[in-house]
């Protein structure tokens, strides 16, 4: 079973520490880290932590989600800078229906014509020995 500082290591490992974050905040040195590292509770526990801090986030991030889309949508319709106006739409579409708002740019020639730029410097070579 874990202790206390083991626990404490582990969530500032969670919250982005590192070994050095993770010593201070239990109030272990940093070889004692590496020696709970290796231990199988130990790594199950912070991935386990990991996974649930990772789907709290993304349970928090898709509460607000609707709110943040109409703050976009809010500040595009306010706005009297274009840049703005645009950038808040463009945001809108990446994030509802990505690869919308990509140019691709198609001269209607089939892959198979195309070729290296050392197969083009050969030929002009050619050429210009002609």
């Amino acid at each position: 079973m874990l202790d206390e500082r083991q626990i404490k290591a582990i969530e500032s490992k969670v919250m982005g520490g590192n070994i050095t974050d993770m010593a201070r905040i239990a109030g272990v040195t940093r070889n004692t880290i590496y020696k709970w590292i290796e231990l199988e509770e130990f790594k199950a526990e912070v991935s386990r932590c990991q996974q649930e801090f990772i789907f709290s986030t993304i349970q928090i991030i898709t509460a607000y989600a609707p709110k943040n889309a109409q703050a976009l949508i809010d500040l595009a319709d306010s706005t009297t800078n274009r840049k703005i106006e645009l950038d808040a739409r463009l945001a809108l579409l990446n994030k509802t229906m990505p690869n919308t708002t990509k140019i691709s740019i198609d001269d209607g020639r089939d892959t198979k014509d195309n070729v290296t730029v050392d197969v083009l410097d050969k030929e002009i070579e050619e050429f210009d020995t002609e």
